[in-house]
């Protein structure tokens, strides 16, 4: 008989990945402004799953329609003679859109208040003193545990929820 020399338990990795497209996973797409996708795309494997509970994505999509939330990370940055940042804009654009399409989306706002649009559509987060990492973090967790799964159908984030949530986010 051969002895495996690779310490990895393959069956337990497949499982994993198994739990992440099942009907109980939160999926959580993220929306970049102002981010690298290679670095972005660098922290999903230490972001937390709770258990295959949650899968993290990166889209693309302007319309994302195979998530549950769809979360815009949005950094800001101005041009010279900009009073705005055209990041927020798009965000909140966005985020508008989504309303009338039924869809769940907020952002999470990596600077600070006093770059905010002064109109906002939707539900805005601060990260305050936390990094972008760590707030994605706190934000899934925050997401995962007040989301609902009636029987046999998708996770259900309320918008009354996330309201909730982005008040939180903000205060720590």
């Amino acid at each position: 008989m051969t002895k495996p020399t690779n310490p990895i338990r393959t069956n337990i990795i497949i499982a994993r990945r198994d739990t992440r497209d099942n009907a109980h996973t939160l999926r959580i797409a993220l929306r970049l402004w102002g981010f690298d996708e290679t670095e972005v795309r660098s922290w999903i494997g230490e972001l937390p799953d709770l258990d295959g509970s949650i899968a993290w994505k990166i889209s693309r999509l302007r319309r994302e329609t195979d998530a549950d939330i769809v979360v815009h990370l949005v950094q800001p940055t101005r041009r010279a003679n900009d009073a705005f940042c055209w990041h927020s804009i798009q965000a909140n654009q966005a985020v508008l859109a989504s309303y009338a399409a039924g869809r769940n989306e907020m952002v999470l706002f990596t600077g600070s208040p006093d770059e905010l649009l002064k109109r906002r559509s939707g539900h805005w987060a601060l990260s305050g003193t936390l990094s972008p990492q760590a707030a994605l973090a706190r934000l899934g967790r925050l997401i995962a545990a007040s989301s609902t799964r009636p029987e046999g159908t998708r996770h259900v984030v309320r918008r009354e929820v996330l309201r909730m949530i982005a008040q939180q986010l903000d205060a720590q």
